[in-house]
């Protein structure tokens, strides 16, 4: 189970709108039960808590981890695929042919991959891959000053070596890396004397 899942669809965001719902994924997401097990932890019916559990598993919220014979039955353990989720800005995306449109879907790109890197260093993190001693994470920001023609070359040579880290990719590689990268320019504020 991951730390945190990122909602990026509307049928998951519909799943959990459903007071019920959101209680049964919140249960399930600290241990597996079976449906009959949420149904008591919440005081519910059993009856009313199939259809709810099987809309989380439908839309990828919740899983089934094991099965388990049971005086002729077969017990169905289902687990929240994570502890914590969180919105996907990509789900706010309005997408009309207007350049404020066009900007503002810029900006939830944006935003979308970096929350993506956030939640996923938070789960490397939380799962000890990251550590600080390790010398393979690598985090750099800064600024520079320079000309537009070194800027130029500087965005070549970075793209370059994109190229190369593409190459690098191997479907049976051990390990799998994040990369999130953007280049820009910055909107100086006017310092007042």
């Amino acid at each position: 189970m991951t730390d945190i899942y990122m909602l990026r669809k509307l049928e998951q965001i519909k799943a959990i709108a459903d007071p019920l719902r959101l209680k049964i994924l919140h249960v399930l997401s600290e241990k597996s039960m079976t449906t009959k097990q949420v149904a008591e932890h919440l005081g519910e019916n059993v009856n009313k808590l199939y259809h709810h559990v099987e809309t989380l598993e439908s839309v990828g919220l919740i899983k089934l981890t094991h099965t388990k014979p049971n005086r002729g039955t077969l017990e169905k353990y289902y687990k929240a695929v994570a502890k914590h989720f969180t919105l996907s800005p990509v789900l706010f995306e309005v997408r009309l042919d207007t350049d404020e449109a066009k900007s503002s879907t810029t900006e939830l790109t944006f935003s979308s991959a970096l929350q993506s890197t956030l939640s996923e260093l938070k789960e490397s993190l939380a799962k000890k891959l990251i550590k600080p001693a390790n010398s393979h994470p690598f985090f750099q920001r800064l600024h520079i000053r320079t000309s537009k023609e070194k800027a130029a070359k500087l965005q070549q040579e970075f793209e370059a070596w994109i190229a190369d880290c593409e190459k690098a990719n191997q479907k049976n590689g051990e390990q799998l890396y994040g990369i999130t990268a953007t280049f820009y320019p910055i909107a100086e504020s006017k310092k007042s004397d």
